[in-house]
């Protein structure tokens, strides 16, 4: 997607929920912003209840940053129905069925789930609210994308000398290896 497309309709982004189902038979809602040209997740929160009270406070907080945006969102009846227009965003629904119209946010459910979630074990809100948080982090500044050449954060620049080191990501799920300093 380059510069053209941007420019024609807005700022690109995605979004979309996706349940987590906690010890004792309960279930927990996350929504989430993501951003397509840098694949980072720019928004998220977490609630027992996706109603339109909270999609309100959610993109009331999201159009104050990105003006004119240009929202692309599965055909989930909450999402479908929003008006969109009244907080300056241009909202595209895709087709039903089609998981493929919305890939870049059904990559980053996939992701967190096999990444994270699958081995972990929630209790409550706060515990997954932690574990979000710390996901964010790692999926926004250390895990490679694939589809932006496999740069995690274009800023960086590692080491080329020095010892190799190794940095606990995700509670110790995962290592992030670095060279430090010579």
């Amino acid at each position: 997607m380059g510069n053209v497309f941007e420019c024609a309709l807005g700022f690109p982004v995605r979004c979309d929920f996706f349940t987590v189902d906690m010890f004792g038979f309960s279930r927990l809602y996350v929504f989430f912003i993501l951003e397509l040209k840098s694949r980072k997740i720019v928004h998220w929160n977490i609630t027992t209840n996706p109603n339109i009270q909270f999609l309100r406070n959610q993109f009331s907080y999201f159009s104050e940053i990105y003006p004119s945006s240009f929202l692309i969102h599965d055909n989930s009846g909450k999402l479908k129905w929003f008006p969109y227009s009244e907080y300056g965003i241009m909202g595209v629904a895709t087709v039903p069925y089609s998981p493929n119209m919305n890939a870049c946010a059904e990559r980053f459910v996939r992701s967190v789930r096999a990444e994270c979630l699958d081995w972990m074990i929630v209790f409550n809100q706060k515990q997954l609210r932690n574990i979000m948080r710390e996901y964010v982090k790692y999926y926004n500044t250390v895990r490679p994308h694939q589809g932006i050449g496999k740069v995690p954060d274009a800023t960086s620049v590692e080491n080329a000398t020095g010892r190799i080191l190794k940095e606990p990501l995700l509670f110790g799920l995962h290592h992030r290896y670095y060279r430090g300093t010579a």
